[in-house]
């Protein structure tokens, strides 16, 4: 197969060995369990499952009346979703001077250290308050946001100034139904302290017993029939190791809260950008009113749109935020179902702030290169949604027509760069390393942020449909600064809360779904509506680390 990829040493020594865990995983598999082959797919199931399951599991009713959050003395009532999110970005500020509309930023920082025992328990405190009278076992973790600082010295070399520090505490919460935990877009809950509240989010409503289902399937196994047809309409031709399928309850936020099975499945597949891909599903466990939706859906048709900004809209306060969305070609649904649902979300939130479906297109190198003015960097924000690789990524399956960010290739991005960019996001396993990962991080981004307000991705590896897209654009719609909009969402994420590990590039199994971000300094105080004049010798850098502590209530 041809390919323009450049094959590393280091890549390939990572490919090897996840290729050498993923043979080993499906021989032992293959010993042990009846598999579905076709022409083009093998599917291998290796899930320790129970052998027989209840017959009968309770129906909750959602409240048709969301909860109000509130952050201080600010209550902010929830959106056309109904969620609800509110803000204190001045807060958590690390310059002095924040930021306003069409004004220079000025970073002039506040090193004001934080106290993580009081954040954690200011932040759990608030968090149980938004959450009281649910009647339901949940139970809290805490993350840090860390953060650290680079400036260009007189050499033109990046040099550290403000070194990695814990800057805000997230606690963020599952819940659990009927002795079972809870995922999909509801039950969603966070909250975020420095010395007293700065955040809150809650997609999270009141559920009252209703009455019982009955089993649709006599055992998991019996699952097995629909969970092929799922994964075999997602990605055919693929092979796939069905690595656990469980029992839970599937909070849709619209009515209901049903038993579901829950698989995850590894896509393998001869690839250069991670050789596996992580992705999660659903199965109902009951015949219901509802319906939960398929790992295969990709749900609203893509326009395939390309429409450059006018000449009035170019202008600073023009009012409209032009959205680009890149999704990397022939490849996983779930990549177009991700974009959709997050342009869709911001189309349809009700907020204030207009956002326009600029371009939607196949994502394609000379996107970032010779014609990014033509495409990424005639947008605002832009989104990306492919397999990912440090400082790199695919722009065709998991393969092919890779970009890399270290490349001279790839362009300078906002007004320095010919454009207008002000954010970028990937939905990418490990394409944004920061200080833990990497000492020298901000390499690539000396040429490339050219008036560029932010790049956000993950640092780890990450679940294709992690829900990923409408959670940041609910939090985008609701005025929240971008880079804690990104933070906050994916950390929110109750796909993640259990902290499931992966191994895709083989850099060690790490937790996955953390959240990283690159700002310009000051520029982490910005919504998406905001426009402000850059710095270019200035970078902060923000990420999650591991979970602090777990606690039920």
């Amino acid at each position: 197969m041809a390919s323009n990829t450049r094959n590393t040493p280091s890549l390939q020594a990572a490919l090897s060995c996840c290729a050498l865990l993923c043979i080993g995983a499906c021989i032992r598999a293959d010993a042990i369990t009846q598999d579905v082959i076709t022409e083009d797919s093998l599917i291998v199931f290796d899930a320790d499952v129970p052998d027989r399951l209840p017959d009968k599991l309770p129906l909750y009713k959602l409240s048709p009346s969301p909860r109000t959050v509130q952050v201080d003395s600010v209550e902010c009532a929830p959106d056309g979703h109904g969620d609800s999110h509110c803000y204190k970005p001045a807060a958590w500020r690390v310059d002095c001077n924040a930021p306003t509309s069409h004004v220079p930023i000025d970073p002039k920082p506040c090193r004001e250290p934080l106290n993580t025992a009081k954040a954690l328990e200011v932040a759990r405190t608030h968090l149980y308050k938004l959450l009281e009278g649910g009647g339901e076992r949940t139970i809290t973790r805490g993350r840090v946001l860390s953060h650290a600082r680079v400036r260009l010295n007189a050499q033109g070399e990046w040099q550290e100034e403000m070194s990695p520090e814990p800057w805000l505490v997230l606690v963020t919460a599952e819940r659990e139904l009927a002795n079972y935990r809870v995922e999909g877009p509801g039950s969603r809950a966070l909250a975020a302290a420095r010395q007293g509240p700065v955040a809150a989010i809650l997609a999270w409503r009141s559920a009252e017993q209703s009455e019982e289902v009955e089993a649709r399937f006599q055992s998991v196994a019996q699952a097995r029939e629909e969970i092929t047809q799922q994964l075999l309409a997602l990605k055919p031709r693929a092979k796939v190791h069905v690595r656990g399928i469980e029992l839970v309850y599937y909070d849709s936020n619209e009515q209901l809260i049903q038993p579901a099975y829950r698989f995850t499945a590894e896509l393998g597949g001869r690839g250069h950008i991670g050789s596996t891909e992580q992705v999660v599903g659903y199965v109902a466990y009951a015949e219901t009113a509802e319906r939960i939706p398929r790992i295969s859906d990709s749900e609203l048709a893509r326009a395939d749109t390309v429409s450059p900004p006018t000449a009035e809209e170019t202008q600073p306060g023009g009012g409209i935020v032009h959205v680009g969305r890149y999704v990397v070609k022939d490849d996983n649904k779930g990549w177009v179902r991700d974009s959709n649902q997050f342009m869709s979300t911001l189309l349809t939130q009700g907020t204030a702030i207009k956002f326009q479906d600029t371009q939607d297109v196949d994502a394609a190198p000379e996107h970032f290169t010779k014609d990014s003015t033509k495409f990424v960097n005639s947008v605002d924000l832009a989104l990306l949604e492919a397999h990912g690789s440090a400082w790199e990524f695919s722009t065709e399956r998991n393969c092919c027509k890779t970009v890399s960010f270290v490349d001279e290739d790839f362009r300078s991005l906002g007004p320095g760069g010919g454009g207008r960019l002000k954010h970028l996001a990937m939905h990418s396993c490990d394409v944004l390393p920061v200080r833990p990962d990497r000492p020298d991080w901000a390499k690539p981004w000396r040429r490339i942020f050219q008036g560029l307000y932010s790049v956000l991705g993950y640092r780890s590896s990450m679940l294709i449909n992690d829900g990923a897209g409408p959670a940041f654009a609910s939090e985008l719609a609701a005025g929240a600064p971008v880079m804690i909009a990104w933070i906050s969402a994916i950390s929110s994420l109750n796909i993640y809360q259990r902290k499931p590990f992966a191994c895709t590039h083989c850099s060690g199994r790490v937790p996955m779904g953390r959240p990283a971000a690159i700002t310009a300094c000051g520029a982490d105080q910005l919504s998406v509506d905001l426009t402000a004049t850059a710095p270019t010798d200035c970078l902060d850098a923000w990420w999650i680390q591991d979970p602090l502590m777990t606690d039920e209530q």
